[in-house]
């Protein structure tokens, strides 16, 4: 059963806060983001693009941007359409290209699970000051589970994109390999740890969907890595069981 709800989110400056204390909470997406090196797009970053395309570095700056404005719209309008059926169990069909790409099979299958279904749900950690949205919280009666949707364009980029992150990330996650994947484990367990505070049950599967020409499920619970421990023994585990050890003094 959920808790009372006593944080709010206020849309324009993208943050959340204790509606009686005024508190502000840390969002996840802000909490993961302290702890990456700030991309900048000096011309050492273009200059493979320009010789490819012939393109000045100005340019190149331009496509990226462009690049990046139509993928979020893509996003949007794929996880608004997903958020309306999952309601309603109807969409408007209108012509849109981007239909082809919504996972409709996919989602039926959702909506006959014995489960709630809890979309864009506000979580948060009253303790430890962070709050995020949960794209979907499924809760059943003894457990939970999060489902995130992602959009990238090519898998490869969710899969395998290498993110660069600050020291301080490296010391706290020394043997997690640096991918695009490993950063969406990381926020999907976050929102785990919230979701067992927020619905009082243990949150037991944590699921990126990709979507793109089609679409696949990663049950990231199943990712395993192996690393060596502080006396040099080599360790396998799950990513997901290896994040929540680190995470564990935090929470």
């Amino acid at each position: 059963m959920k808790r009372k709800d006593d944080v709010s989110f206020d849309a324009v400056t993208h943050s959340y806060f204790n509606t009686d204390t005024g508190v502000e909470y840390t969002p996840v997406t802000s909490w993961i983001a302290k702890h990456k090196r700030e991309f900048v797009a000096d011309e050492s970053k273009t200059r493979a693009t320009q010789r490819k395309l012939g393109l000045t570095h100005e340019e190149v700056l331009s496509m990226w941007e462009d690049k990046k404005n139509k993928a979020g719209q893509r996003g949007s309008y794929i996880h608004n359409t997903i958020e309306d059926y999952l309601v309603s169990g109807r969409v408007d069909m209108g012509y849109n290209p981007l239909n082809k790409d919504i996972p409709f099979t996919y989602l039926k299958m959702l909506r006959r699970k014995r489960a709630k279904l809890w979309i864009e749900d506000m979580l948060w950690y009253k303790q430890r000051g962070i709050a995020g949205q949960s794209d979907l919280v499924l809760e059943y009666k003894r457990h939970v589970e999060i489902t995130d949707w992602k959009t990238n364009e090519k898998e490869t980029e969710a899969l395998s994109k290498v993110m660069w992150y600050t020291e301080n990330f490296k010391e706290l996650f020394v043997d997690l390999p640096q991918t695009s994947l490993n950063e969406y484990v990381i926020q999907l367990v976050l929102y785990g740890i919230m979701a067992s505070y927020y619905y009082g049950k243990p949150c037991r599967k944590h699921t990126v969907v990709h979507i793109f020409n089609g679409y696949r499920e990663i049950h990231l619970d199943k990712l395993k890595m192996e690393y060596y421990n502080g006396r040099g023994q080599k360790i396998k585990t799950t990513v997901v069981a290896y994040v929540k050890k680190k995470l564990k003094p935090l929470f």
